[in-house]
């Protein structure tokens, strides 16, 4: 008898929910401490819906397909000398802003979202943080591969990360990092995923 072949919905179920268990050596309360630190409880995690329900192979070959499609400009643009074409030095100034602004910003998003996955006892939220964990790592690293050919003709963009704890204008988002990180998990979900996601970078 041939097997039943499941319909998207159940797969991602069993691809997702049924990852989790019940911890046996600490009580629930006290492996997931953090769930509980705002206040905020969540009766039934079972019937939280991921609006996207990502799997992590369908997450994995999504990327590819965009990653093959960037590295391909990366790699024309570098044989073509493109960098020579630029007419407005205003532009590397932009893009030096950018890498030493925003590059840190998205890997500080890759460590609170790895901590959220930790943190939610709900198997799907747990999954959603790490796809996004991820996908913010992705992100960083994705810039920086992305700058690296101006870096070879360009000084100033060198060492995102250390400028990033030392130059003046970056103490604001720095700051609304770590207030987030430093914040319960929804609170941090909240101002990374909704104001600095889609508020902020929209804006």
């Amino acid at each position: 008898m041939a097997a039943k072949k499941l319909n998207m919905r159940k797969r991602y179920e069993f691809l997702t929910r049924g990852l989790g268990w019940e911890p046996t050596y600490q009580p629930k309360e006290k492996v997931f401490s953090n769930e509980t630190y705002e206040g905020i409880k969540i009766t039934d995690w079972s019937k939280w819906e991921d609006p996207f329900r990502l799997t992590a192979d369908a997450y994995w070959k999504y990327q590819a397909e965009k990653d093959k499609k960037l590295y391909a400009v990366m790699e024309s643009f570098a044989q073509n000398n493109a960098h020579l074409g630029i007419t407005d030095g205003s532009y590397i100034n932009a893009l030096k802003l950018f890498i030493q602004g925003v590059s840190p910003l998205e890997y500080q998003a890759h460590r609170g979202y790895a901590r959220l996955a930790r943190q939610f006892s709900g198997e799907g939220a747990q999954l959603a943080c790490q796809m996004q964990s991820i996908d913010e790592l992705r992100h960083a690293q994705t810039q920086v591969h992305t700058i690296s050919h101006y870096n070879k003709h360009f000084n100033g963009m060198h060492d995102p990360f250390h400028m990033h704890d030392r130059v003046w204008y970056l103490s604001v988002p720095k700051s609304y990092f770590d207030d987030a990180k430093s914040a319960g998990p929804f609170e941090f979900i909240t101002s990374v995923s909704f104001a600095f996601e889609y508020v902020l970078l929209v804006v």
